[in-house]
């Protein structure tokens, strides 16, 4: 599971700054926009809190047992994975602008394939674990398994997985309104990269128009 939700988040915040690519050109710092903030907010709301939960809560199968939680201390996993899961949208995020910048799209699009290939491989390859709900030692010695079709753990990942789904796309269609409005503002929404500071061409004119302490009646 846990796997499954870095490379989900991963993606989330990929699309996040796929969707802001225009603007985020113009940013004189990505980790300083909205925009960032938003596949921030992403990890830290939707991506950690699914990860920690369902380890406090069914550790072994969010483990794919691969690693027995008997030996492992809860009080270090969860803050763990929580960090893990809750920083992947924005490694996403920021590894998605710096290939955007590149003049050949090929590795943009090379690690768009990657994660869909990694998530492919993920199910395909884990499908018999991640279908199965058991502690650490039946699963690897034949013991009691039970379906997940037919665990509470079911409707557990239903709903974590619809609320993250509705989170990023209300996510993207939030930040496609922003870039179209920064797009019509006056100037064009364009700031210089050497700054932070810098004023819109509407801003100038209205400063340049304004009178001087020469011009003031004495």
């Amino acid at each position: 599971m846990l796997p499954i939700a870095m490379t989900a988040g991963y993606a989330c915040g990929a699309l996040i700054a796929l969707a802001a690519r225009r603007p985020l050109t113009r940013a004189y710092d990505p980790m300083r926009t909205r925009y960032c903030a938003v596949a921030a907010m992403f990890g830290v709301a939707a991506i950690g809190p699914s990860a920690a939960l369902f380890y406090a809560l069914y550790p072994d199968w969010s483990l794919m047992y691969f690693a027995n939680p008997a030996h492992l201390s809860s009080a270090v996993m969860i803050p763990l994975l929580y960090l893990f899961a809750a920083t992947s949208p924005v490694i996403g995020f920021l590894t998605t602008f710096r290939l955007s910048q590149l003049k050949k799209p090929r590795a943009l699009r090379l690690s768009f394939a990657m994660v869909w290939l990694a998530l492919f491989a993920f199910f395909a390859i884990g499908g018999e674990r991640l279908g199965a709900v058991a502690y650490y030692d039946a699963f690897h010695a034949g013991g009691e398994r039970v379906s997940l079709a037919r665990s509470p753990l079911l409707f557990a990942v239903l709903v974590a997985a619809l609320a993250i789904i509705a989170w990023i796309v209300f996510a993207l269609i939030v930040v496609r309104r922003h870039v179209d409005l920064s797009e019509h503002l006056p100037g064009d929404g364009k700031e210089a990269k050497g700054s932070r500071f810098s004023l819109t061409s509407a801003t100038a004119q209205s400063i340049a128009a304004a009178p001087s302490d020469a011009n003031l009646p004495r």
